[in-house]
């Protein structure tokens, strides 16, 4: 969710702090992560597994929730941690929003948390004009939209039998999600009503298109999305405690190289390094597909904006409802339903 300081001003990153500092003792959450000097990134909820964190930047607060059985249990959770950030943020004239696109994005320090991770992201994404003549892609000029998007994501566990099966009719669903769901507007991009797509495709996570967006086609077994997988690239690693980022490559080829080349922080400057694909490297894999396999044996739904606070459930409603509906959809070919669309603009 996008911090936003009502006066129109930057947002001041020792007050997104502070109330989080303040938050993780009101609820007993126990520190998970801090930036380099020591400020907290994350925090979890050892009973339930939910977890407070910035994504990117201190102006995008994140809440994530442990394994439920109910939506209503996390909705009740939800709207207690709001109201206590909404209470600390209120008396320096700041407030939590929802939607997709910080307004204040071109106001916004737009700077990335100081850890490997979140520098890493920021050096990699700023990297593309030097990939402009190896892929067929447009690049946009906002590489630092990790700092200012912020969407609502859903982790449903999936059967085997059942993979390709959602994968497949979650992606046909994708259209009307975007018409749904869309709430990220920039005024750079004033034709789109959800610019958050764009921003990822066309930028350096969009190098491989089988990164991100949709599936091309159908999926038939799990045999095809194993062969697809492989044609992911990956562009990023750890090496001795630091992240190396290198132009990317699909699963397939990094594995079949004896050594890559990549680049490092060392703390002052960025240093080439040359090494060695390792099977432990699967772990960096990166990807931003509408519907993604996670280890944790979940697919994740993660196409759709943020949405307003008083909605903040629909997205996970929607998936958790239909995914019970599976066979249903399947048989009702969503494709080319307009009654189907019809149904979903009611829910």
């Amino acid at each position: 969710m996008p911090v936003v300081n009502l006066s129109e001003q930057p947002v001041d990153e020792a007050v997104s702090i502070e109330a989080a500092e303040r938050f993780i003792k009101h609820f007993n959450f126990i520190g998970s992560g801090r930036d380099t000097d020591g400020n907290i990134i994350s925090a979890k909820d050892t009973q339930t597994g939910d977890i407070l964190s910035f994504d990117c930047c201190y102006s995008n607060l994140e809440l994530s929730f442990g394994k439920a059985v109910g939506l209503f249990e996390i909705k009740e959770r939800f709207e207690k941690y709001v109201r206590f950030l909404n209470s600390e943020f209120a008396k320096h004239g700041y407030t939590l929003t929802g939607m997709g696109i910080n307004p204040n994005a071109g106001i916004n320090h737009n700077l990335p948390i100081q850890n490997e991770r979140y520098r890493m992201l920021y050096h990699y994404l700023h990297s593309y004009p030097e990939h402009t003549d190896e892929v067929d892609i447009r690049f946009h000029k906002r590489p630092d939209f990790g700092t200012f998007t912020s969407a609502s994501q859903v982790q449903l566990d999936v059967d085997y039998d059942q993979l390709t099966d959602v994968i497949n009719v979650f992606g046909l669903l994708e259209p009307y999600k975007s018409i749904l769901f869309a709430n990220s507007y920039l005024p750079d991009y004033p034709d789109f009503l959800c610019v958050r797509n764009m921003l990822w495709e066309h930028s350096m996570q969009g190098y491989n298109p089988h990164n991100v967006g949709m599936f091309g086609k159908l999926l038939t077994n799990t045999d095809e999305l194993i062969d697809y997988i492989g044609t992911q690239s990956i562009y990023c690693t750890m090496r001795d405690g630091k992240y190396v980022n290198f132009t990317p490559l699909t699963l397939d080829e990094y594995f079949s190289r004896d050594l890559v080349e990549g680049e490092f922080f060392d703390g002052k400057d960025y240093r080439k390094i040359k090494f060695t694909p390792e099977a432990g490297d699967l772990e960096y894999l990166r990807t931003f597909k509408f519907e993604d396999l996670t280890f944790r044996g979940t697919i994740e739904y993660r196409s759709s904006c943020c949405q307003p606070l008083s909605e903040a459930m629909t997205v996970a409603a929607f998936h958790t409802g239909l995914k019970e509906k599976l066979y249903e959809l399947i048989k009702s070919k969503p494709q080319v339903s307009l009654r189907l669309f019809s149904c979903l603009f009611i829910l």
